[in-house]
């Protein structure tokens, strides 16, 4: 159950932007790919009616957690505030879920940054074996966590922008080669396809805890992060 509590973390001097940029860097990320597929898939209209409806809820989720985790002394991950909150059955469940859900990520996002820093290393002539950078990616990532929330926080900061502007150049660069005919189209019959999807491109569940501990344990930080 070493997953129910957070590791000791030291308290930060309030501040938003590392905090809003650690949520934006956790959400942004494989969904980024699914996305796309969803909308062409269910219609524009359809697919912004619903990514509407669950950016909404994910974001009341959030604001929730936040409001348990500031009263709240003890330091706790979901697991332990479901066991606090609910009971010994649901932080059984929690940990569980949590755990494999965790897992999942992890592994997708594995596969994908090996991947990408294979392509990238291949450009630039160096080794691009995919399951070499896969090695390479998880003792990376295991090396900066264990270092600690600041030079985690500091790397994520500086990694989110770089996927911001990334992203910026490639809407420009796309926006001449866009095809609009058939994008408008509704297809309500399907939309129930797009939740799990949307579901898991937008939530940043698992780290609001962190946010809150960046912040500052400020809450109106935290909220506004």
């Amino acid at each position: 159950l070493q997953a129910c509590y957070n590791p000791p973390m030291s308290v930060r001097k309030a501040s938003f932007i590392p905090a809003f940029l650690t949520l934006v860097g956790t959400i942004i990320g494989a969904g980024v790919f699914g996305i796309p597929a969803v909308f062409q898939h269910i219609g524009l209209i359809t697919g912004s009616v619903v990514f509407l409806i669950v950016t909404l809820l994910i974001l009341s989720t959030h604001l929730l957690f936040v409001e348990i985790i500031a009263r709240d002394k003890a330091r706790r991950r979901l697991p332990g505030y479901a066991g606090k909150i609910i009971g010994r059955w649901a932080q059984t469940v929690a940990v569980v879920t949590h755990s494999m859900q965790l897992i999942g990520a992890n592994l997708a996002y594995l596969i994908l940054g090996g991947g990408f820093l294979a392509v990238i290393a291949g450009y630039f002539g160096a080794i691009d074996n995919v399951l070499f950078w896969q090695i390479i990616f998880w003792f990376g990532g295991i090396f900066i966590v264990m270092s600690g929330l600041k030079l985690l926080t500091d790397v994520e900061v500086a990694l989110t922008w770089m996927l911001l502007a990334v992203m910026v150049i490639m809407i420009i660069l796309a926006i001449p080669q866009a095809q609009v005919v058939g994008a408008m189209m509704t297809n309500w019959g399907e939309a129930h396809a797009a939740l799990g999807i949307f579901i898991f491109a937008l939530s940043g569940f698992n780290v609001i805890p962190e946010v809150y501990e960046i912040a500052g344990r400020n809450v109106s930080k935290t909220r506004l992060a």
